[in-house]
């Protein structure tokens, strides 16, 4: 069986041999291989020494682009110019956790002949604190991909520039249950102050980067029902993205309160976009959002966060209560 894993780099020169340097440390079994494949984001300089000196201990192909795209971009890149049976990504300023991460993975992912096989990945913090992620759903750290089923579903990374990641598996989580938790460490998300989310923290966690959340999230919802996906199945994830969304804006009033307007702006197209189309077709209500709120509390640690307006004020100014009232109005007429 071959692996391919996938390098998407933009100006990452500082840190790229760290990453390479833990690929060429994999094992794996008798009749299993890795390839690398280095996605050049369009950066200032190439990589080409990189992958002439590592292609001497491991197979490393090299794929420049001519225009930046963004890392899920690159990610697709990656994707479209490789053939192994199965796929995972590194990116240029992380690491795998051990020398035998690839092969944890694929030994589980043949074992099940599974769709998707994760295991727990660190994260180093900027305070130089580590937390580990245990069947996280949200990056495509600590994962391997079947190709085969990937292909079948014609899922593809979409244009964001941020936060891909977690709109291409709200997808992927709906259209499979075939997937497996390795409860082992395989991968190690390094502290690079320069990338994209560490560079500019507040401003991407809060500004920018939570609106392509955001995005992500509508994008996720338009997709399953382009897919034509069970009802339920959308009406839980457009819900618990909204209470997400409720929560996460809250924080981003607090910490980034000059793009209030830009975000709520986003907020306003999500709704649109995801929420109403249920809301029209009678599939949402105030209870099973409410509901959906309290099992997101129950969930998730937000008590670091104080919202400063109810939900129901959020929802208020969404001009749900109003939507809802139209749609019960139009219902009495036609009975």
């Amino acid at each position: 069986m071959k692996v391919d894993i996938i390098i998407p780099a933009y100006n990452c020169h500082s840190t790229i041999n760290r990453a390479l340097a833990s690929c060429a440390t994999q094992k794996l079994d008798d009749g299993d291989e890795f390839c690398v494949t280095i996605v050049n984001d369009a950066s200032k300089e190439g990589y080409e020494q990189y992958a002439d000196f590592w292609n001497h201990v491991m197979d490393v192909q090299l794929i420049n682009k001519t225009e930046n795209a963004g890392c899920g971009q690159a990610r697709q890149t990656g994707v479209d110019y490789t053939d192994g049976d199965y796929f995972m990504f590194l990116d240029a300023d992380d690491t795998l956790a051990s020398p035998v991460a690839v092969r944890t993975l694929l030994r589980e992912m043949k074992k099940g002949d599974y769709d998707l096989v994760m295991g727990d990945f660190i994260e180093e913090t900027e305070k130089g604190t580590f937390v580990m992620h245990n069947e996280n759903w949200v990056w495509c750290h600590g994962k391997m991909y079947k190709r085969r089923t990937i292909d079948r579903f014609l899922l593809r990374f979409n244009l964001t520039r941020g936060n891909e990641d977690v709109g291409y598996h709200s997808v992927l989580k709906n259209l499979t249950d075939n997937t497996k938790y390795v409860p082992q460490l395989v991968y190690m998300w390094e502290n690079c102050y320069g990338s994209l989310v560490r560079g500019d923290s507040v401003g991407y966690k809060c500004g920018y980067g939570w609106r392509d959340f955001v995005e992500n999230m509508a994008w996720a919802c338009e997709e399953l029902q382009a897919r034509h996906i069970n009802k339920a199945l959308i009406r839980d994830q457009a819900a618990y993205a909204l209470c997400r969304i409720y929560y996460n804006y809250e924080e981003c009033k607090r910490e980034l309160p000059a793009e209030n307007e830009q975000n709520w702006e986003k907020i306003c197209e999500y709704y649109n976009r995801a929420i109403l189309p249920i809301l029209n077709d009678g599939g949402i209500n105030q209870e099973f959002l409410e509901s959906t709120m309290r099992k997101l509390q129950r969930e998730s640690d937000n008590s670091y966060i104080i919202p400063k307006t109810t939900f129901q004020s959020f929802l208020k100014k969404l001009g749900f209560f109003e939507d809802l009232k139209k749609i019960e109005e139009e219902e009495a007429d036609d009975c």
